[in-house]
């Protein structure tokens, strides 16, 4: 999928959303997260790359059977905090994995993207992503939500 990344002087570059591989992984250094790790232990994985190098990862994963979370998400180290290269990778990726709960979440589920929030992020999820903490550190962002960062972010309107 083809998305639209930002730089710190707010150009807007083409970047692509795709699916990772265990070799894309060997070369990943300072990372927070083992994504070799991640991707061996299944669920799906996914990239986004500008000019082939990654600039940030997600990875859903199946719970009960019956629907997707966002079990691990990650901005590229060269893209992490207020000096960051790139500005909206983790935006992306959440409206991104939004979208997938569109696609492969199904009955009562479709469209809920669920996610653990830990201590001061709680607060930050609920703000910036309309995110909603439903028990302990269990977070959801609901379909109308989900579905408005999937426009605002991928440019692509869904249907309720």
């Amino acid at each position: 999928m083809n998305v639209s990344i930002f730089d710190r002087s707010g150009n807007k570059l083409d970047a692509q959303i795709r699916e990772t591989k265990p070799e894309d992984l060997q070369l990943l250094k300072n990372w927070k997260f083992d994504w070799s790790e991640n991707i061996i232990n299944g669920g799906l994985c996914f990239k986004i790359v500008k000019d082939d190098k990654i600039q940030g990862l997600l990875k859903l994963e199946w719970e009960n059977g019956e629907y997707v979370i966002m079990k691990n998400i990650e901005t590229a180290p060269h893209n992490f905090g207020s000096k960051g290269k790139f500005v909206n990778i983790a935006e992306i990726l959440i409206s991104f994995a939004c979208y997938q709960t569109f696609k492969l979440n199904f009955g009562p589920y479709k469209g809920y993207l669920g996610f653990i929030g830990k201590g001061a992020l709680i607060e930050y999820y609920e703000k910036k992503y309309n995110a909603q903490l439903v028990f302990k550190e269990r977070m959801i962002i609901p379909p109308n939500s989900g579905a408005q960062l999937v426009k605002k972010y991928l440019g692509i309107n869904l249907k309720l």
